[in-house]
Formats: C-alpha cells, sequence, structure tokens
C-alpha cells in the first residue's frame, strides 16, 4: 500500500469512527469517537473540538483581514471620486458666475416681484393720466368749454375765470340792452370778455400740456421697468437653467461623500474586529473518557437481528398476499365484489391435512379426516340451502347455478345443495343445464329424454323427471343433447319449460355452463343466481367480468360461494366445534361426489 493510499484508509477510518450531530433544535454539537480505546476517543474528541474552535477563529481573522484590503481600495477610488465631483460642481459654478444658486435665484426672484409691482402702477398711471387728457381735449372743443372744464379739472383759477367770465358777459347784455351795441361801454365790456378767453385758453392750454408731459413721463418709466423686469427674467431663466446640471453635478459629489463616509466607517469597525478575538463556538463539556463500551451487548444484537428478520418475513407475507389475486374470505368477496357471502366449501379431492400426519399413510386417520371434510361440505351446503329458502321470494323459484370458468366445483354444489334442499322436505327439481359437460346427468346415472327433448315438445314435463329414490329429489338430465346442438339451444323455450315445472316443485336449481367460455347461458331463466369462485385460484378480475356479463341479471345474484377451500381437519367458527359428523351425516342426504365422464 503506497502512502498516499495509506492516508485515505487511515481519514476513512477516522471519519467512521467520528460521530458529529446537532443536539434536539439547539446550537449545540455533540462530538462522539469510538475507539477501543477510552483515552484515545476522549482526547480525539477534545482534540476534533479545538479544531473546529480555532479553525472558526482563523476562518474568521481571513476574512477580516481580506474585508479591510478591499475596503482600503475601495477608499481610495471614492476619495479620487469625491475629489472628482466636487471639483467638477466648482467648474461648473465659475464657467456661468454662479455663487450661490439657490439664494441668487431667490434675489433674483424677490427684485421681479417689486419691480412687477412698480411696472403695475406706472402703467396704470399711464392709463389714468391718458383718460384725463383725452376728457380735457374733449371739454376744450365744446360750447361751454370753461364751465366744463372748471368741472374736470376742479382748479380754483379755471373756476375763478370763469366766474368772471360769467359777470362780465351778463354786464354785456345788459348793456346791450340798456345803451345799445355802438355805446362806449360794450366795447370796453366786450374787451374785457376777450381778455378772460384768452386767460382761459392759456389755462387749458397750460393743463393741457401739464397732462401731455405726465403721461410721457408715466409711459416712460412703465417702458424702464418693463426692460428692467425683462433683463431680470432672462437672468431668472438663465439661473434656472445653470442649477439643473448644478444640482446633479452637487448631488453626485454628495452621494460620494456618503458612500466614502460609509466606507470610513466600515474600515473602522474592521480594524476594531481585529484587534478583538471573539468566539463563536466554545466547549460546553469536555469529553471525557468513557466507562463501559457504548456498543450493545451480543444479546440485544440477537434481539434486534429476530426481529428485524420478523419485520422482514412479515413484510415478504403481505407483499406475497397484495400480489394474490384469489378470493379467500368473506370480507374479499364482500368488499372487492360487492356481494353477500354465502360459505366456503372444502375441497373434498384434497381432505388430507398437513396439520394431521396419519393422513398421508390412509387407514382410520385418512378416513377420520375424509369424514370431517365430507361433514363440513354437507354442513356449509345445508346451510345455503336454507338460507336461500328463507330468502325466496316465491314457490318454484328457479335457482341457477354458475361460476366464471369450468372446473370450479358448480355442478357438485349444484347437486347437493339440491339434494339439501329436498332432504329438508322441500319439493325440489334438479336440471343439468349445462350440456357442454353433463355432469349432473352423469353424476345421477340418467338415461333417456332430458331438457333436450322438453324444448322440442317431444316429451311432457310430468313424465320427464327422473325420481332419485334415496332423496326424493327430482333430475332432468340433457337428454340426446351434445355440446354443439347446446350451443344452438332455444334459451326461451328452455324459460318456457322451467315456467311448467314450477307449476309442480318448490324449488328448481339449474346447473348452468361457466359464463365466461359460454357467454352466460341459462341466466335469463334464473329468479335468483348462486355464482362459484374457486378458493385463491378464481382470479378476481375473471368473477367480475362474468358479473359484467350478466348484465341487468346481476341484480339476480343471491350470493358467492367459495369452492374447493384446503380443509384443515379442524372447525373454522365457534358453532362447529361441536359437531359430529355422524350425526350430520344421518340427518343429511347423502354426498354427491363428481364422476368422471
Amino acid at each position: 500500500m503506497t502512502p498516499e493510499q495509506r492516508e485515505t484508509a487511515l481519514v476513512d477510518q477516522f471519519e467512521d469512527a467520528l460521530e458529529v450531530q446537532r443536539r434536539g433544535l439547539t446550537y449545540v454539537l455533540e462530538i462522539n469517537f469510538s475507539s477501543t480505546n477510552p483515552d484515545k476517543a476522549a482526547q480525539i474528541a477534545n482534540a476534533v473540538a479545538d479544531a473546529y474552535i480555532q479553525g472558526q477563529q482563523d476562518l474568521k481573522a481571513e476574512l477580516t483581514l481580506g474585508a479591510s484590503k478591499w475596503l482600503d481600495a475601495q477608499i481610495e477610488t471614492m476619495r479620487q471620486r469625491v475629489r472628482k465631483s466636487e471639483q467638477a460642481v466648482a467648474d461648473f459654478s465659475a464657467e456661468h458666475d454662479i455663487v450661490d444658486v439657490t439664494q441668487g435665484n431667490q434675489l433674483v426672484e424677490r427684485r421681479m416681484e417689486d419691480i412687477s409691482e412698480q411696472l403695475a402702477v406706472a402703467q396704470a398711471r399711464e392709463a389714468e393720466v391718458g383718460a384725463r387728457l383725452k376728457e380735457v381735449q374733449a371739454a376744450a372743443k365744446g360750447r361751454n368749454a370753461a364751465e366744463a372744464l372748471s368741472e374736470i379739472l376742479k382748479s380754483e383759477t379755471m373756476t375763478g375765470l370763469r366766474d368772471q367770465y360769467a359777470n362780465a358777459a351778463r354786464l354785456d347784455a345788459q348793456y346791450r340792452a340798456i345803451y345799445g351795441s355802438q355805446h362806449p361801454v360794450l366795447v370796453a365790456s366786450r374787451e374785457q370778455l376777450v381778455e378772460l378767453k384768452r386767460q382761459i385758453d392759456q389755462e387749458v392750454a397750460r393743463v393741457l400740456q401739464g397732462l401731455r408731459t405726465e403721461e410721457r413721463a408715466a409711459a416712460e418709466q412703465a417702458t424702464t421697468l418693463q426692460a428692467e423686469l425683462n433683463t431680470l427674467k432672462k437672468e431668472s431663466e438663465k439661473a434656472r437653467q445653470a442649477s439643473v446640471p448644478l444640482a446633479a453635478l452637487t448631488r453626485e459629489a454628495a452621494a460620494d461623500r456618503a458612500l466614502l463616509e460609509q466606507y470610513l466607517g466600515r474600515l473602522k469597525e474592521t480594524r476594531q474586529e481585529q484587534t478583538l478575538r471573539f468566539e463563536n463556538a466554545r466547549v460546553i463539556s469536555p469529553a471525557l473518557a468513557p466507562l463501559k463500551p457504548s456498543r450493545p451487548g451480543k444479546f440485544i444484537l440477537v434481539m434486534a437481528a429476530a426481529i428485524v428478520g420478523g419485520i422482514c418475513g412479515t413484510a415478504l407475507a403481505l407483499v406475497l398476499e397484495q400480489q394474490r389475486r384469489g378470493l379467500v374470505s368473506a370480507s374479499e368477496v364482500e368488499q372487492v365484489l360487492r356481494l353477500p357471502y354465502l360459505g366456503t366449501l372444502p375441497d373434498l379431492r384434497k381432505a388430507r391435512s398437513p396439520l394431521n400426519p396419519l393422513s398421508w399413510f390412509g387407514g382410520s386417520g385418512r378416513r377420520a379426516e375424509d369424514a370431517r371434510a365430507q361433514a363440513e361440505y354437507t354442513r356449509t351446503v345445508s346451510a345455503i340451502a336454507r338460507r336461500l329458502r328463507r330468502s325466496a321470494a316465491k314457490e318454484g323459484e328457479i335457482v341457477v347455478v354458475t361460476s366464471a370458468l369450468p372446473g370450479e366445483g358448480k355442478s357438485t354444489f349444484a347437486a347437493n345443495l339440491a339434494r339439501a334442499s329436498a332432504a329438508s322436505g322441500v319439493k325440489t327439481l334438479l336440471v343439468d343445464g349445462d350440456g357442454y359437460s353433463g355432469q349432473i346427468t352423469r353424476m345421477f346415472g340418467v338415461i333417456g329424454p332430458g331438457l333436450q327433448e322438453l324444448t322440442e315438445g317431444r316429451r311432457h314435463v310430468r313424465n320427464t323427471a327422473m325420481s332419485d329414490v334415496s332423496s326424493g329429489l327430482y333430475v332432468v338430465g340433457t337428454g340426446d343433447m351434445q355440446g354443439a346442438q347446446f350451443h344452438h339451444l332455444d334459451e326461451r323455450a328452455v324459460s318456457a319449460v322451467l315456467k311448467d315445472f314450477q307449476d309442480y316443485f318448490d324449488v328448481i336449481v339449474v346447473d348452468s355452463p361457466a359464463i365466461l367460455p359460454t357467454g352466460g347461458r341459462m341466466i335469463e331463466c334464473a329468479d335468483r343466481i348462486v355464482m362459484l369462485a374457486e378458493w385463491r385460484r378464481t382470479d378476481r378480475s375473471d368473477v367480475i367480468d362474468a358479473l359484467d356479463m350478466m348484465g341487468p341479471h346481476e341484480s339476480h345474484v343471491a350470493g358467492v360461494v367459495l369452492s374447493k377451500a384446503p380443509f384443515e381437519g379442524r372447525p373454522t367458527s365457534s358453532a362447529d366445534r361441536h359437531y359430529d359428523p355422524d350425526i350430520y351425516a344421518a340427518g343429511a342426504a347423502p354426498l354427491c361426489l363428481p364422476r368422471e365422464a
């Protein structure tokens, strides 16, 4: 073995002996090491715990050192980014003559508000002066200019001139009326009126000139304010346009500074962790040398092997039972077929029991075993006959005995069912309806006309049935019918014949052919049907298929009988523990056994 292979073998051996597990839902690890030397086992367990703790500390220190180096590199990169972003902010501010975007924009906005208010006042003043000017000009052109102007201008000078002019005009009118138009007094009066009119015109011209001057001043002020307002708007728009990229640059610089501060804080924490050594795990209880071996003793191992063997055997038996397709119990009949269970018949051909060794050597032991099997068969058939009789719906009931496949013991059961019914005092007719096998005809040795002649009308029901003297049973054979002829037998004619027999018999038992090979002949004639299935041998699916082939007549099935079950030489229920074969044999009809063709 090479050194590498030896090392690998030692590592594998060490791993097999080492066991590390979590205790319950806690964060406690339990380390166990198995060794033939108790001191060595304790030392290795403690060494594994120490190695684990040291490995955790080394790993944490390595991770912390790597994080510190990475943070140093990131911080240097972020410092360069911060310098670039702050320099970009400064360059942009200098390029656009921006000292403080926010503060400068606020000053411009306030100045614009003040100028807007002044502009509104100037424009209102200009409009007001223009309106007064137009009004004065219109009044000056009228006939009563002096009076109208005095009312408009509200001037004391104009009012005085108007009063003087009015007095002079009144005197002129009086003088004209008294002295005539050529009197020297009128000349002086007219000169006075002319002078007053000239003064009034001068006053109006002065007022108009003042209003025009005031209007021009108001217009110039409004124009100046509007120009200043437009200039401020341009400055505000320029500042607003410059604030967008400047704000983006400022935010980028602030984000870089914040990220740099985070890296600096994390670097400080990492360096503090390097100086402090915290243990994520610690030894709660060191391993001590065990005082006795931990592995179980030989007795426990033997018991465990026995238990495991029993479990495996039980599991194998369950698997084999699941693979079985036949029917073996009443519960299976009722659960799988959903039909009543009538009974289980022992296999009379294999009456020898593995529990009774004497039955394998003939003699009295075997004869006693055969007698018990036959007595069990007779008892079961008699119980089924009584059950069917008690549940009969009418006199002359036709009971058809059938099975899914041939060779399941239906003919033997039909013969013994009819004999048990006749032995109980019920007038019973047994009809061999299985023209393929003719088992009933051979069993009772029926010779002469039978079902073939009855269906063809060549014989009457009153002189066709043969009486079995030993049991009081009447039997109708197949007649001269062969298998091919039976295949073409008219079932309606058979039903008519059986109805004629109902006038003479209380129970009519018909042995019909197996359903799957023949399609279920004689089923349509039945008032009730008894289905036979060979114990364990007949597949469940075959029985289900046979029931499906019955169609609507499946509802006439009275129950299922399991045939050819192994007889173990002991009663199967509490009611059978006290039976005597001689008593059953004396009180029942002789048992019918099949004859070879």
